[in-house]
């Protein structure tokens, strides 16, 4: 229901989840349910922050920032 109603609220989303095995999971199981309602979906932040560090929660991206030059 939450992924319906924010497919009719926004033409396209950013889904950013934790980087584990069960956040791999939860952004496959959202990123799908938002395309089946139109909606578009963008994980480019999420396939950069994966590919090239080795956090695994997004509460870690705080660390991230202030650790990292990112360019």
């Amino acid at each position: 229901m939450v992924s319906f109603n924010l497919a009719r609220t926004f033409k396209s989303i950013i889904i950013l989840t934790d980087f584990d095995r069960s956040g791999i999971k939860l952004r496959k199981k959202v990123q799908e349910a938002l395309i089946s309602y139109g909606c578009s979906t963008d994980i480019r932040f999420w396939l950069f922050i994966r590919n090239n560090f080795s956090i695994k929660s997004v509460e870690d991206i705080p660390w991230l920032l202030q650790n990292h030059s990112i360019d």
